[in-house]
């Protein structure tokens, strides 16, 4: 079987859909180091945080009918359509005229979000299979990375020129939707071998694909449990400055980087059940050793690969898995459910992190990661299986 299409995407088209890819993980982040400045523009009375959590509600509702959407118009006129958008909603949040507009703008913002997010995998779904899918699917999780650790470091940059200087970050969206316009086919070509594709999709089952989702948000929650709680944690109790925290976290991005592009090749000489098995190892193992951190400084950074590497080696692999596991005519719906599934996971770990006081989070995000052991076992039955 030839796992590659007759008229793969050229560099300039991959580039393009990863460039659309990275945007992602920014929909709320990218305005991070500009929350005070926010804030004190805005006189708001609650919560900064909000101004970041909004977007991931938006979206979990726009991702509820993008599954329909991708159906109906296909997954390069909904990338376009989400491109748009998202540059739209996203630039023009410097210039709401008070708090409640710009909450309202933002939650627009991750409505759009959700199309650019399962658009741009139901493209590469589309132009690759098989083992070349899950390789483009890794460099799309090394693109996301990536995508935080560079403009997360640009909206810090912004933010010392003005306080909504940051929201022009979102024009990169438009520089994504004039490559893609340029250098993506709007179809991809035939594939001989969907029917082989279609018979395995089915052979999992749908009761698969549920299972592959909630490893997605389990997973997600238990990352991004450490993401949401690591500041305060390391500037609070720790003593550290805020320019390490984010030189810290920017160093955990780095490693997933890394390992997401190692990690098609350790499922091809292991299997995914044990790529997952690695993964949720490690987010215990990095949760524990944040655990005991707070009296032994050193452990911070054991801590900082670790983590990395276990979002390396699941993020990527269960997008794919997603993909493996759909028919023509559910991966629309499946991908959707897949965004629902990440994003519920970052806003049920802002719940978690308020709720659970100082170090005891990272006891409670260990034991999610044992959780996360267990899903994954699920995944797969005890038979060694490759990712075709």
């Amino acid at each position: 079987m030839n796992e590659k299409t007759k008229q793969p995407l050229s560099f300039m088209g991959v580039f393009a859909i990863m460039l659309a890819s990275s945007l992602t993980i920014m929909v709320g982040e990218a305005l991070t180091s500009a929350l005070p400045a926010i804030g004190r523009h805005y006189a708001m009375t609650f919560s900064t945080s909000w101004l970041i959590t909004v977007p991931s509600l938006g979206v979990v509702c726009g991702a509820l009918g993008t599954g329909k959407v991708l159906n109906r118009f296909g997954a390069y006129k909904t990338i376009c359509v989400g491109l748009f958008f998202y540059a739209l909603f996203g630039v023009s949040g410097a210039v709401m005229p008070n708090i409640g507009v710009e909450l309202l703008d933002r939650f627009l913002l991750g409505m759009a979000c959700a199309a650019v997010m399962t658009s741009s995998t139901s493209l590469i779904s589309e132009f690759y299979h098989g083992q070349a899918r899950l390789k483009m699917i890794a460099v799309q999780g090394m693109a996301i990375e990536m995508g935080g650790v560079i403009f997360l470091s640009l909206g810090g940059v912004l933010t010392e020129i003005a306080w909504n200087a940051s929201y022009l970050i979102y024009l990169i969206a438009a520089a994504a939707l004039i490559l893609i316009l340029a250098f993506v086919p709007k179809q991809a070509p035939a594939y001989d071998g969907e029917e082989i594709d279609q018979t395995k999709a089915l052979k999992s089952g749908q009761s698969g694909i549920s299972v592959v989702l909630a490893l997605a948000f389990i997973s997600m929650l238990t990352f991004f449990t450490a993401i949401v709680s690591l500041p305060v944690y390391i500037q609070t109790d720790m003593g550290y400055s805020a320019a390490f925290s984010g030189i810290y976290l920017a160093s955990i991005s780095v490693v997933a980087v890394i390992f997401a592009g190692f990690m098609p090749k350790f499922v091809g000489r292991t299997s995914a059940k044990c790529s997952l098995t690695v993964s949720a190892l490690c987010f215990t193992v990095g949760h524990l050793l944040y655990f005991v951190a707070l009296n032994h400084h050193g452990l911070l950074f054991a801590a900082a690969p670790i983590m990395g590497i276990g979002f390396g080696f699941s993020t990527p692999l269960i997008n794919n898995l997603t993909v493996e596991r759909s028919t023509p005519e559910t991966k629309a719906r499946n991908l959707s459910g897949y965004s629902i599934a990440q994003f519920s996971g970052q806003f049920v770990s802002s719940l978690v992190v308020s709720a659970v006081a100082g170090s005891r989070t990272y006891l409670l995000a260990a034991a999610l990661g044992l959780v996360n052991l267990a899903v994954a076992g699920l995944v797969f039955d005890r038979e060694r299986k490759k990712l075709l």
